[in-house]
């Protein structure tokens, strides 16, 4: 039942490409990125890292709140959801194309926007009956872990084939994040067509 229905498909794109994308990119790809584009030292890539970490931990107890102010205003979640994702991607450009030189900055940015896509469980689960929301939830929660799994491997044969087809590490990397860019905006895209054949969903 929840493989068949149209409004979890609306979400699934972008557990897979956006939530997925964003866990490959923290889990190896920020640092790789850090270390081979902007020449940082392990040690400074990781207080990167440690930065956004801690940004995230915030950003998740923000959103709850944020998210529950807004409900009671008459505003749905998903508007909050897509704002986010929308600066997440935002963001990503901006680290891709090197457009600023505030390297903590963005990456703090990057972790504390990408954060809001914790929402789209509850919003895909609102969907559905009671019965069915843990399911939807379980089925939302492997399309991330199959894109986390995925794009972080798929992204390591890119970068490989590039290089061996003689880019450097620098522009290998950047084409890199630029095709997953490319693949989280057409999830994006895909969330908000779907929103217009569907009334946003308003929490209880």
């Amino acid at each position: 039942q929840v493989l068949k229905s149209r409004h979890f498909w609306r979400f699934a794109p972008l557990g897979f490409a956006l939530i997925g994308g964003f866990m490959a990119v923290q889990s190896l790809w920020s640092s790789a990125w850090l270390i081979h584009v902007n020449g940082y030292s392990r040690s400074v890539a990781a207080d990167h890292l440690a930065v956004m970490s801690i940004a995230m931990v915030a950003a998740y107890m923000l959103i709850g709140l944020l998210s529950t102010g807004l409900a009671r205003r008459g505003i749905s979640p998903i508007y909050l959801l897509s704002g986010g994702m929308t600066l997440s991607l935002l963001t990503l450009l901006l680290i891709i194309t090197q457009a600023v030189d505030q390297h903590y900055l963005l990456w703090v940015a990057y972790g504390t926007f990408s954060s809001c896509g914790t929402l789209a469980y509850s919003q895909a689960a609102a969907g559905f009956p009671v019965s069915l929301s843990g399911r939807a939830n379980s089925t939302l929660n492997l399309m991330v872990f199959l894109g986390a799994f995925s794009l972080q491997w798929g992204m390591g044969i890119l970068i490989d084939g590039l290089r061996a087809a003689g880019q450097g590490s620098d522009l290998a990397h950047r084409n890199a994040f630029l095709v997953l860019f490319i693949i989280q905006l057409a999830a994006y895209l895909w969330l908000l067509i779907g929103g217009r054949t569907e009334k946003p969903v308003k929490s209880s």
